[in-house]
């Protein structure tokens, strides 16, 4: 069971309560509040069993979900995060039709054993029922589905058992669009198996784009859309193929034209797409990083300054990659010259100063140093850490966001 809980008053109130279906033989309040506050996790086994996690502020939404199998048996989670478990039990009730109240207890007989049972004050959104336990990963997932990019399910977003954008499918799940899988494509609406296992990709590829004068990249993007993005750092512009199209589009810069205004490029290396449609072009001869706001063609520098090389917390110097956090809050930029990561909010502006997470300015291969970092990746679903590609220190280097090596 897992639901989103915001409180309007202190003390205590039953959340999840579960009785027979005559509402008579037996009770048991599952989730719900102790008299100071503390969220509860229950079950029974012939006795109560739960597990008692910490104080709930009032006025702020909180994940609360809990999980069970004879094996792990109750297992509670906040935001996400395991709080603690029962060790293996068995529900006493397994089996049998359950009535499920929210929000207050029944009263028929005492139904709980630190929870105080009573009405709850607050909010409940987004109560699920499982009829399997989840795993801890699919129980963190669905605390970023709350804030599904605008905080609400829109048409391309679906429940975690269904594949969303919020959350990654494994192999063999259903999916709509390849961002519903965890780093394997979608295909035929399944998460595809990779190549090492029994494979179900196509031993014919696919032509996109077939001319070989106007189309070249440096790198490649695919949206939440399934449309393709490529930067082309020779011809200086952005080009974007809308997925089933034959014709790709010129999105930003201006084709085979080198400028440092706002509607030009040099030598740009790396793009992005934001949930918005925003492109984020990373423009290494300009030093800088240009956000073209959805549907203009003109830019604005939020990063560096342009064609002002230098290591400045301001400055860039050839930077060569980028990455971003999944909120889009953050983007985190290969600064190759000056052999450092550094963070700039995406919502910043030209002459604005970055953050160093990594590296110390001068070209080492020690571990608390970066030699020519090149390219990037956030990776979110594994503590946020950096991957960074050292290309002059031929290696490619993990660094957690924080850390100092």
């Amino acid at each position: 069971m897992s639901l989103w809980v915001q409180r309007t008053s202190t003390g205590g109130g039953t959340l999840v309560h579960i009785l027979s279906p005559n509402g008579g033989s037996w009770c048991l309040d599952f989730m719900g509040f102790s008299s100071s506050g503390q969220i509860v996790g229950a079950t029974w086994d012939g006795d109560f069993e739960e597990v008692v996690g910490p104080i709930l502020s009032t006025s702020v939404w909180v994940h609360v979900a809990i999980t069970f199998s004879q094996t792990h048996g109750l297992r509670l989670y906040v935001n996400g995060g395991l709080i603690g478990s029962t060790g293996g039990i068995a529900y006493a009730a397994s089996g049998s039709s359950n009535t499920v109240i929210l929000g207050s207890s029944r009263g028929v007989r005492s139904c709980a054993k630190s929870i105080t049972p009573g009405t709850f004050y607050g909010y409940l959104d987004e109560f699920r029922v499982y009829s399997r336990e989840l795993s801890a990963t699919e129980v963190s997932a669905l605390t970023k589905g709350y804030a599904c990019n605008d905080g609400l399910m829109n048409s391309d977003e679906t429940d975690i058992d269904c594949g969303g954008s919020c959350s990654k499918c494994a192999v063999g799940q259903k999916c709509t669009l390849t961002k519903d899988c965890n780093n394997v494509p979608c295909i035929n609406d399944i998460c595809a198996i990779g190549p090492s296992g029994n494979s179900p990709w196509n031993t014919t590829g696919i032509t996109l784009l077939s001319s070989s004068t106007r189309f070249s990249c440096t790198r490649m993007f695919v949206d939440s859309n399934d449309t393709l993005y490529g930067v082309d750092k020779l011809k200086r512009y952005v080009w974007k193929l809308s997925k089933n199209a034959k014709n790709a589009e010129v999105v930003a810069g201006v084709y085979e034209s080198t400028g440092n205004d706002s509607i030009k490029l040099n030598s740009p290396q790396d793009v992005y797409i934001d949930r918005y449609g925003n492109i984020y072009v990373l423009d290494t001869n300009n030093h800088r990083v240009q956000k073209f706001i959805n549907g203009t063609k003109h830019a604005i520098t939020i990063a560096g300054v342009t064609e002002s090389a230098g290591c400045s917390l301001k400055q860039l110097q050839y930077p060569r990659g980028f990455a971003f956090d999944p909120t889009d809050t953050f983007m985190y930029i290969a600064d190759r010259s000056c052999n450092r990561v550094v963070r700039f909010l995406t919502n910043s502006t030209s002459g604005t100063d970055g953050v160093i997470i990594a590296g110390r300015q001068i070209a080492d291969n020690t571990n608390n140093a970066l030699n020519g970092p090149y390219s990037i990746r956030y990776l979110s679903s594994i503590n946020n850490d950096l991957l960074i590609v050292n290309w002059d220190g031929h290696s490619v280097i993990r660094w957690a966001i924080g850390a100092t090596s």
